[in-house]
C-alpha cells in the first residue's frame, strides 16, 4: 500500500528535506485525488474482517479530514472534502463496515480525542495516550500517527468513557478499548507532511472532492459491507464533528466552500439515510451523533450573523437539511421531530426565509432576529453557540476599546491584526481597504449583537453553565424559568453579563466610531432583544441610574450621565411602542418598571431648562404615555401612588407661556421660531402622558398629610384643575393672535385630561368645577362644557357623590376580596393569605372566615386554603402542625362553630363525671403502675376508664346528625383535598380528617373542660387525669393506631382494634359531601367594623407585594390583572387606614346589613356571640327573655328610650352569658340609630352575678 511506503524511514527522511517537498506535495494530492476519482479501490478490502475494514474506513476518512481545513492547502482542502463527500454517498456507506454499517456509520471517530483515562479535553494530563492498534496494509496507514496535543484548542468528541474515537474498530463488533499505557508516537509520516503543508491549497481542495466522493450513497456501504448504517453513522458523525469543529475555531479560511461543502455531504447522508429509511436510526445512538449535530447546529447558527449574505444563505438551507434529516428518522419510529430536533418549526421557518427574495442584507437580519426570537427550547446546539458567539463577541469589545480615539491615530500592526482575526469573516475576497475591512468589522460586531440579544431570552431556560467542554457532552433540555432561580444565578448568569456590558457601550467615547456604537447599541436593544430579556434588562438600568444619585439621593448631574438616560429613553420607548399581535408579553409583567421610571424622572426634573432637556423632557413624556397604553402587559406593585407622583412631576413640566428657558442668544429668527415649537411640543406631550396618567386615577395626597383626606383630594384637584384651565386659556391667546387651529392638539390633550381628572374625582371635584359652567368668559364655560360632555360620554358613575359612598366602597372591598374566579380560585384572598406574616395570621383567619361565611363562601375559602398547604406537603403527618394559615383558621372554625356542638356533646357526661366525683371520692382511672396509689385496683381502674371511655366515644359518633354544618363543610374539604394530594392512600385520607378532628377540637375540650366553656365547675385532678387518659384512647382511634411505646396503654389496644371501624364510619359520615348550608343559619351572620377595619388594613399595608405574588402567580393569566387594579383604585379612594373617619356613624357598615355602631369597633368576639348557635331556636334563649335581666320600658324626659340592667338576675351557671349578650343585641337593634338611656340595677349584686 502507498500508505506504507509513505511511512517508510527513507520517505520520511526525504520529506524532511524541503527540496523535496513540491514532490511531496504532487504525490499527495494524486493520492487524494485517486480516492476522489475511484473511491471504490480505497474502500476495496477483500478477505479482511469486519473490524479491519472499519478501521482503515476510519482512517482514511479522518485523514482527508485533516486535510481540509489547513492553511495554505486550499487544494488539498478541497478535495479532502470531496472525498469525504463522496464516502458519505448512502450507497457507500456500507462499506465502511460491511458487517455492521449502522454502527460503524454512527461510530467512526476524529483522529484527536481526550485520553481514555483523564478525559483531558485538548492533551492527556495524566501520562496516559493511546495508540491505535490499526491493522497494517490498511488504506488509513498513511494518518496514524495523528496526536491531539499538536492541534491546540481542537476539543475532542467527549463520548462519556474517555475512549480514542479514531481508534476504534468497530464498536458493534465488540471491540476492547486500547491497552493501558499505550502512546500516540508523533513521529508518522501524516504528522511529518501536515508540518509542511504550506502553499497546498490544491489537496485540500482535493481531500473535499474525495470526502465527497466517498459520501456519495452508493459508495457508503463499502465503508463497511457487513454493517453500512452502524458505519456509517460512526465515520460520517466524526467527519461532521472535526469539520464543524475547525470551522467554530476559526482554523479554516475557505469558509464558504467548505459550509457548501457541508451542505453537500449533508445532502448525501439524507440520501443515503432515505434509501435505509426503515432502519434510519440503526447505531445512531452512540454521543458523537449528537455531538456532531450539536457542532452542526453551532456553526449553522454563527453563520448566520456572518456579514457575507452568500454565507448566510447557505447556512439557512443547512437547516432545512437538518429538519429533512430528523423527517427520515421518526418515519421509521414512533417517536415526533419534536424527540430529534424540539427547534423544528423555527429550523424549516429559517431555511424557507433563504428561498424569500429580500431587499438586502439588513432587512435579511431582521427577519432572521425574529426568527431567533421565536426559538422556544434550548437545547443541543443554541446554548453553546450563544456562548462561542459571546466570547468573540467579548473579544471583539476589548480589542474596539484599545482602538485610538483619535482619527488621526492609527492601531500598531498587532493591534490591527488583533481587530482582522477577532472576527472571522465570511468572504472570499479580502483585497479591500483598510478603512472599508474596519466599517465591515462593525457591521459584523453588530450583527452579533443583535444575535446575542435575540437569542439570550431562550438561554435563560439553563442554569449558568460552567465550561464549554461540559455542554459538549450535555445537552438538558430541561426548561428553566428566570424567576425560579436564585437572584445570585440570575446576576452571574453569562446573559446578565452581556447585558450589564452591552449597556456600557452607550457611553463609548471614540471619536472614530463612538457614535456607531451608541446608535447600534440602542436600536439593537430597543428593537431586536428578546422580550425575556427585559426584566434583566430594566433592573440593569435601574442598577446604573441609581449610582446617578449621592447617599443623600442628591442628583449628579454629568453629561455622561445624562447622555445615557437619553439612550434609556429611547430604548424605553422603543421596547414599549413594540406591540406585536401573538407574541407574549408576560415578560414585561414579571418585573415592576415603577422605580425604573421614578428614577428616570427625578433625574430629568433636575436638568436646567435648556433646549436639550426640553427635548429630553418631551421623549420622556411620550415614555410615559406608551406606558400607560401598555398598562395591561405592564406590572405595578404600587400604581395609584406611583401614577399620582408621576402626575406631579410631569405637570412641573408644563411650560405654557411662561417662558421658564430662554431662546438662544444671538438667535435669528429660525431659531427661535424652532425654540418656539420646542416648548409646545413639550406641553403637547406633557399633557397627552398627564391625561393618560389621570384617566382612572384617584388623586392621592402625600400620606404625610394626616389631615382631612377629602380637603386634601379638594386641594390637589383645584391645584391641577387650575393648571389645566391656565393652560386653555394660553391657547386661546395663541389662538387669537396666531390663529385658529394653531394648538388644536395641544387644547385637545388638555382637555382630556380634565376629563379623565373630573371622571376619576367626581366626588372632590366637581364642587370646584361646577362654577365653570356659569363663568363669565364664554371660552372657559364652552371649555367646562366640553369637559362634562366628555365625562357623560365615558359614563362616569355619579353614585360616588351619595351619602353613603364611603360604607358602599368598603362593601365593593369585601366583595372584590371574596370574589371567587370561574375555577374556584379566590385571586385576592390567596395573594393575601400568601404575603402576610406569621404574627397577622390569626387576625386575618379572623377576618376571613367571617367575610366568606356571611358571603356564604366558607367552602371555597376552606378549599382554597387547604389546597395550598396540602399541595406543599410531603406527608400527612405534617400537615396543619405548624403556625400555618390553614391551622388558625382551622381553630377558629371549630372555636366559633363547634361551641355549641361540644357543649351539648360533653356538658352532661362531664358533669355526671364531676357528681360522681363528689359522691364518690375513691374513683379512680389511673393505669400507670408507676403512679398508681397502693390501696387502688388498677383493672377496676381499667374498667372504669373503658366504661367512661366507651360512653363518651358512643355519644361521639351517633352524634353525626348534630354535627355543625359549617365544620361538617370544612371536613369535607380537608377530605377532598387529602384525596387529590395522596390519591395513592384513599384510606388514610378520612384517618388524616379524624386526626384533626379529635386532635384540635374534641380531645383539647375533654382535657380542659372548664377552661373551654364545657363546665363551669373544677375538675378534680383524678378526674382531669381520666379525661386525659381518655383522650389518648379518642386519638388513637382516629389515628388508627395501637399503643405500642407507653406499657400501661398496652391493654388497651383490643378496645381500640373493637372501635376502629366505629371511628371511621363517623368520620366518613361528616366528611361527606353535604348539602348547601341552610341559609336560616346565616341571615343573623353580621359584618362587623372590626373586621372591615382589619381587611382594609391588611390590604393597604401589603398591597405592593399581593401585586408582586399576583403578577409572579400561575394563575395570572387566567384571573387577568382586574382584580388587582380594581383593589388599588378601592384603596387609593379609601385612603390609609388612619384616615378612617371614626365618628361617622354609617361610614363602614353596610346598608345591607344590621348597622351596630354603637357597639366597640374594637371587639373581635363579636360575631363569635352571633354564630355559635342557632340562638333563636333555643328554648333557653326564650327562658332568658323571660327572666328580664335586660329590657327596655318607657322614655326618659328627653324622648329617649329607657333600657334596663338587672344585675342580680343573672347568675353564673344558671345564665348562658352568650345567649344574654345577644338577648341584649336584638333588643338594643330597633334603638341603635337613636340616643337611648340605660339604667344599670346594682343592688343585692354578689360575685355569682358577674361576668367572667
Amino acid at each position: 500500500m502507498i500508505s506504507l511506503s509513505l511511512k517508510s524511514k527513507e520517505v520520511q527522511s526525504k520529506f524532511n528535506k524541503s527540496e523535496e517537498m513540491p514532490a511531496y506535495r504532487n504525490l499527495l494530492l494524486c493520492m487524494v485525488k485517486l480516492i476522489h476519482a475511484d473511491p471504490m479501490l480505497m474502500l476495496s478490502n477483500p478477505g479482511r474482517s469486519s473490524i479491519e475494514i472499519q478501521s482503515s474506513t476510519t482512517e482514511l476518512m479522518n485523514g482527508l479530514v485533516s486535510l481540509v481545513h489547513q492553511t495554505g492547502m486550499g487544494e488539498i482542502s478541497q478535495a479532502a472534502m470531496d472525498a469525504l463527500l463522496a464516502l458519505h454517498r448512502p450507497d457507500r456507506v456500507h462499506m465502511w463496515n460491511p458487517e455492521a454499517p449502522l454502527n460503524t456509520f454512527w461510530d467512526i471517530r476524529p483522529p484527536w480525542t481526550r485520553c481514555w483515562r483523564c478525559t483531558a479535553p485538548t492533551g492527556c494530563t495524566c501520562g496516559t495516550r493511546r495508540r491505535r492498534s490499526t491493522p497494517s496494509g490498511t488504506s488509513g496507514q498513511l494518518y496514524e500517527e495523528l496526536e491531539a496535543d499538536e492541534r491546540p484548542g481542537v476539543a475532542g468528541a467527549p463520548d462519556g468513557h474517555g475512549r480514542d474515537l479514531a481508534g476504534r474498530h468497530g464498536r458493534a463488533a465488540g471491540a476492547a478499548p486500547p491497552r493501558q499505557g499505550a502512546h500516540v508516537e508523533p513521529g508518522g509520516a501524516a504528522q511529518h507532511l501536515l508540518g509542511h503543508q504550506t502553499g497546498m491549497g490544491e489537496i485540500s481542495q482535493a481531500a473535499m472532492d474525495a470526502l465527497l466522493a466517498l459520501h456519495r450513497p452508493d459508495r457508503v456501504h463499502m465503508w463497511n459491507p457487513e454493517a453500512p448504517l452502524n458505519t456509517f453513522w460512526d465515520i460520517s458523525s466524526q467527519v461532521l464533528y472535526n469539520i464543524s469543529q475547525k470551522l467554530i475555531q476559526r482554523q479554516i479560511c475557505n469558509y464558504r466552500e467548505v459550509l457548501r461543502w457541508l451542505r453537500d455531504i449533508l445532502t448525501c447522508r439524507n440520501e443515503f439515510l432515505a434509501k435505509h429509511k426503515e432502519y434510519a436510526n440503526v447505531g445512531s445512538q452512540i454521543p458523537i451523533c449528537k455531538q456532531a449535530h450539536i457542532k452542526l447546529e453551532v456553526v449553522f447558527f454563527m453563520c448566520l450573523w456572518s456579514i457575507d449574505t452568500d454565507v448566510v444563505l447557505v447556512a439557512m438551507s443547512c437547516f432545512a437539511l437538518l429538519c429533512q434529516e430528523a423527517d427520515i428518522r421518526c418515519g421509521s419510529d414512533e417517536i415526533t421531530t419534536q424527540c430529534l430536533l424540539p427547534n423544528y418549526a423555527v429550523f424549516q421557518e429559517i431555511a424557507h426565509t433563504s428561498t424569500v427574495l429580500t431587499t438586502g442584507s439588513a432587512a435579511l437580519q431582521k427577519r432572521i432576529m425574529a426568527l431567533l426570537r421565536k426559538i422556544e427550547h434550548c437545547v443541543n446546539g443554541v446554548q453553546p453557540v450563544w456562548e462561542e458567539t459571546f466570547r468573540c463577541w467579548d473579544s471583539l469589545c476589548k480589542l474596539l476599546q484599545k482602538y485610538p480615539k483619535g482619527q488621526g491615530d492609527k492601531m500598531d500592526e498587532c493591534q490591527m491584526e488583533a481587530l482582522h482575526r477577532a472576527v472571522a469573516k465570511r468572504r472570499v475576497s479580502h483585497h479591500t481597504s483598510s478603512e472599508h475591512d474596519f466599517e465591515m468589522q462593525i457591521q459584523e460586531w453588530a450583527n452579533i449583537t443583535s444575535f446575542l440579544c435575540a437569542l439570550g431570552g431562550v438561554c435563560l431556560q439553563r442554569r449558568p453553565s460552567t465550561a464549554w467542554s461540559h455542554l459538549h457532552g450535555h445537552a438538558d433540555s430541561r426548561k428553566y424559568n428566570v424567576l425560579a432561580n436564585s437572584s445570585q444565578e440570575v446576576q452571574y448568569c453569562p446573559v446578565t453579563q452581556f447585558i450589564g456590558q452591552l449597556l456600557r457601550l452607550l457611553l463609548c467615547s471614540n471619536e472614530r466610531f463612538g457614535q456607531q456604537i451608541q446608535t447600534h447599541v440602542k436600536e439593537l436593544v430597543g428593537h431586536e432583544m428578546s422580550p425575556a430579556l427585559y426584566p434583566i434588562l430594566f433592573d440593569q438600568i435601574k442598577a446604573i441610574i441609581d449610582k446617578f444619585f449621592d447617599q443623600q439621593q442628591q442628583v449628579m448631574l454629568t453629561d455622561i450621565n445624562t447622555q445615557f438616560v437619553e439612550h434609556t429613553i429611547f430604548i424605553m420607548k422603543s421596547i414599549l411602542d413594540i406591540k406585536k399581535s401573538g407574541q407574549p408579553n408576560e415578560h414585561l409583567s414579571t418585573t415592576s418598571i415603577e422605580t425604573l421610571m421614578l428614577s428616570i424622572v427625578r433625574y430629568v426634573r433636575h436638568l436646567d431648562m435648556t433646549v436639550l432637556s426640553v427635548h429630553i423632557k418631551t421623549k420622556l413624556c411620550q415614555v410615559v404615555e406608551a406606558m400607560m397604553r401598555r398598562r395591561d402587559d405592564l406590572a405595578f406593585r404600587q400604581e395609584m401612588k406611583f401614577r399620582n407622583k408621576m402626575v406631579e412631576y410631569v405637570t412641573d413640566w408644563v411650560l405654557g407661556t411662561s417662558h421658564q428657558i430662554a431662546p438662544p442668544l444671538r438667535a435669528d429668527a429660525s431659531s427661535i421660531t424652532r425654540y418656539l415649537v420646542c416648548c409646545r411640543e413639550l406641553d403637547q406631550a406633557c399633557m397627552e402622558a398627564v391625561a393618560s396618567l389621570l384617566k382612572g386615577l384617584p388623586l392621592q395626597p402625600e400620606e404625610s398629610d394626616r389631615g382631612d383626606l377629602m380637603e386634601a383630594k379638594s386641594q390637589l384637584f383645584l391645584k391641577y384643575f387650575t393648571l389645566f384651565m391656565n393652560l386653555l386659556n394660553d391657547c386661546n391667546e395663541v389662538e387669537m393672535a396666531e390663529g385658529p387651529g394653531r394648538l388644536e392638539t395641544l387644547r385637545n390633550a388638555t382637555i382630556q385630561a380634565m376629563s379623565n381628572l373630573l371622571s376619576a374625582n367626581i366626588d372632590s371635584g366637581l364642587m370646584h368645577s361646577i362654577d365653570l359652567g356659569y363663568h363669565r368668559d364664554l371660552q372657559t364655560r364652552a371649555a367646562f362644557m366640553e369637559v362634562l360632555t366628555k365625562i357623560l360620554q365615558q359614563g362616569t358613575e355619579f353614585d360616588t357623590l351619595a351619602e353613603t359612598v364611603l360604607a358602599d366602597r368598603f362593601e365593593q372591598l369585601v366583595q372584590l376580596v371574596t370574589m371567587i374566579s370561574d375555577k374556584g380560585e379566590l385571586p385576592i384572598a390567596m395573594a393575601l393569605a400568601n404575603v402576610v406574616s406569621t404574627s397577622q395570621m390569626d387576625e386575618l383567619a379572623r377576618v376571613f372566615v367571617t367575610l366568606f361565611d356571611a358571603k356564604h363562601l366558607l367552602a371555597p375559602l376552606l378549599w382554597n386554603i387547604f389546597y395550598r398547604e396540602v399541595e406543599v406537603s410531603d406527608c400527612m403527618q405534617t400537615l396543619f402542625r405548624g403556625n400555618s394559615l390553614g391551622s388558625k383558621i382551622m381553630a377558629f372554625c371549630f372555636k366559633i362553630y363547634g361551641y355549641g356542638y361540644l357543649q351539648n356533646l360533653l356538658e352532661p357526661l362531664i358533669t355526671a363525671l364531676l357528681d360522681q366525683a363528689d359522691e364518690r371520692g375513691d374513683i379512680s382511672f389511673e393505669v400507670d403502675p408507676a403512679r398508681l396509689d397502693p390501696n387502688q385496683d388498677i383493672e377496676m381502674n381499667r374498667s372504669n376508664l373503658i366504661d367512661l371511655t366507651k360512653e363518651v366515644f358512643d355519644r361521639i359518633v351517633g352524634s353525626a346528625d348534630k354535627f355543625p354544618p359549617q365544620l361538617r363543610s370544612m371536613c369535607h374539604c380537608l377530605y377532598q383535598v387529602l384525596s387529590k394530594r395522596f390519591a395513592q392512600f384513599p384510606q388514610t385520607s378520612v384517618g388524616a380528617v379524624g386526626t384533626v378532628l379529635f386532635l384540635r377540637f374534641i380531645n383539647p375540650a375533654i382535657v380542659s373542660p372548664q377552661e373551654m366553656g364545657i363546665v363551669n365547675r373544677p375538675v378534680p385532678p383524678h378526674v382531669k387525669r381520666g379525661l386525659m387518659l381518655m383522650s389518648k384512647i379518642l386519638q388513637n382511634i382516629a389515628n388508627h393506631v395501637e399503643f405500642s411505646k407507653e406499657q400501661h396503654m398496652l391493654p388497651f389496644n383490643h378496645f381500640l382494634r373493637a372501635h376502629f371501624e366505629a371511628g371511621r364510619k363517623f368520620f366518613i359520615q361528616i366528611a361527606s359531601d353535604c348539602e348547601s348550608i341552610d341559609q336560616t343559619s346565616h341571615n343573623l351572620s353580621f359584618i362587623s367594623d372590626a373586621n372591615v377595619v382589619a381587611l382594609h388594613r391588611l390590604l393597604w399595608n401589603h398591597q405592593e407585594r399581593i401585586g408582586d405574588y399576583l403578577s409572579c402567580s400561575r394563575d395570572h393569566k387566567a384571573v387577568g390583572r382586574r382584580p388587582f387594579d380594581k383593589m388599588a383604585t378601592l384603596l387609593a379612594y379609601l385612603g390609609p387606614p388612619e384616615h378612617k373617619p371614626i365618628e361617622s356613624t354609617s361610614s363602614l357598615l353596610f346598608s345591607s346589613y344590621a348597622r351596630w355602631s354603637s357597639i366597640d369597633i374594637s371587639s373581635t368576639n363579636f360575631e363569635e356571640f352571633i354564630v355559635k348557635h342557632n340562638m333563636h331556636k333555643k328554648e333557653e334563649f326564650k327562658s332568658i327573655k323571660s327572666l328580664n335581666i335586660f329590657y327596655q320600658a318607657g322614655t326618659s324626659k328627653l324622648g329617649n328610650p329607657v333600657f334596663y340592667f338587672i344585675s342580680r338576675r343573672y347568675k353564673i351557671g344558671e345564665v348562658n352569658a352568650d345567649l344574654l349578650i345577644y338577648h341584649v343585641i336584638l333588643t338594643l337593634k330597633p334603638f341603635c340609630q337613636q340616643p337611648f338611656e340605660l339604667i344599670v340595677d346594682f343592688t343585692h349584686t354578689n360575685s355569682d352575678n358577674r361576668f367572667r
